[in-house]
């Protein structure tokens, strides 16, 4: 779906309840660009937690602390070596080679088990 489908889909009042909000968290800090008529705010949390989520599957490499701990939490169930594994992948698809090795971006604190961590940031160096 492109942009203008979710919209008309959003102000078409559809038969059952939706709740959604289109948001752009760059453009319009803490609000959405659009949402249907039965949407209303989460906790701040979740907002926040959604967006870390998209930019790590979004494969991007740069976090501080917080966005880092957040993507940990809501990842808990799923494996250090899971999330490598797929993180890597979403990677491989992107247009310009990433020279980096995974152990040497601020993303390995939740691809890299805390045991292995130091070893391969050293081991990429």
């Amino acid at each position: 779906f492109e942009a203008e489908h979710l919209r008309a889909l959003l102000h078409a009042r559809p038969a059952f309840r939706l709740s959604v909000a289109l948001r752009a968290p760059h453009v319009l800090e803490n609000r959405p660009l659009d949402a249907s008529a039965d949407w209303s705010a989460g906790p701040a949390f979740q907002a926040y937690a959604a967006e870390q989520l998209s930019r790590f599957a979004n494969s991007e490499a740069s976090f501080t602390a917080r966005e880092l701990c957040a993507v940990d939490v809501c990842l808990a169930a799923c494996g250090h070596e899971e999330r490598c594994a797929w993180w890597e992948q979403v990677r491989k698809c992107r247009r310009r080679p990433q020279g980096r090795a995974v152990a040497a971006l601020p993303v390995a604190a939740v691809l890299i088990p805390p045991e292995t961590r130091h070893q391969a940031r050293m081991n990429s160096a």
